[in-house]
């Protein structure tokens, strides 16, 4: 027998419809770095944000990046998310 639980956010992990839900659950993400003129690429729950510049533009995009960054934590608080600031590096 399979016990049912109520679920307030996000999706369990380790369910049939974990990896498409938490995919749906995430999609708007995408528009951050676009309004912050970053590139992005997601895999599962792995968020990258990159870009590229010459050496005289390098605190630009610093810049744009760290700006992002923190749009970024402040969208998943608000669905519940949790940034890892352990993983979270810039290089």
């Amino acid at each position: 027998m399979q016990n049912y639980f109520p679920v307030t956010c996000s999706v369990p992990q380790r369910s049939v419809f974990g990896f498409l839900g938490f995919i749906a659950y995430t999609d708007d993400l995408t528009a951050v770095p676009e309004k912050h003129n970053v590139h992005s690429h997601m895999y599962a729950d792995d968020t990258q944000l990159y870009d590229n510049s010459s050496l005289v533009d390098a605190e630009s995009v610093r810049d744009r990046l760290t700006s992002c960054v923190s749009e970024v934590a402040k969208w998943c608080a608000s669905c519940r998310l949790q940034l890892n600031y352990d993983k979270t590096e810039m290089i």
